[in-house]
């Protein structure tokens, strides 16, 4: 049984099909839909998310957050469910920015990655839109914990604060497929 908490946010321990569940529009990370959902009495919590072709997320991190896991990197697993793109990581403890190297992962339907624990960000490079599924432990509020090390707003890269070279990668790339970016109205360009 699902019970709805409030939007984007469900607890269940049976989801029939995660490339069929329903996802709220969530606009803060760029285009896109997603729902979370908590699982197993809140030890797991995990979150289904669906952006369009020809756009990206921005850039965002755990923060000091995931720092207080007991000798953990990253407590995240992303599993990519359809389509094509990369992602963009930089090393823990850098602010992504000119001239700040980044890695390049790409990925494909059945790619399983995980972010680290620095800065990363989510690119598709196809026409149609990417679902992903993100797996991780369980939601500090019903475990008790407080949120004592996460800032009230998840740091990340607005899209206006981001490194050219970032656009001009994503540009670069859908050009290779003879593709345009379709990011107008979420860059306010």
């Amino acid at each position: 049984k699902s019970v709805r908490l409030r939007e984007r946010l469900v607890k269940t321990n049976f989801v029939s099909n995660v490339q069929t569940m329903g996802l709220d529009d969530h606009g803060f990370r760029g285009p896109g839909t997603n729902m979370h959902a908590i699982m197993a009495n809140g030890h797991f919590i995990c979150h289904v998310s669906e952006f369009p072709g020809q756009t990206y997320k921005k850039a965002h991190s755990a923060g000091e957050f995931i720092r207080h896991r007991a000798g953990l990197t990253s407590d995240v697993a992303y599993l990519f469910l359809n389509g094509e793109g990369y992602d963009i990581q930089w090393s823990w403890g850098t602010m992504p920015g000119p001239g700040v190297p980044f890695e390049r992962l790409d990925y494909k339907a059945g790619t399983l990655l995980t972010p680290g624990s620095g800065y990363h960000q989510h690119f598709n490079a196809t026409t149609d839109p990417i679902r992903y599924v993100v797996l991780r432990f369980g939601s500090p509020e019903l475990l008790g914990q407080g949120r004592s090390g996460r800032i009230a707003k998840p740091p990340q890269i607005e899209f206006d604060e981001e490194d050219p070279a970032v656009w001009q990668t994503f540009v670069d790339e859908l050009a290779s497929r003879g593709l345009e970016p379709k990011m107008q109205e979420f860059k306010g360009e």
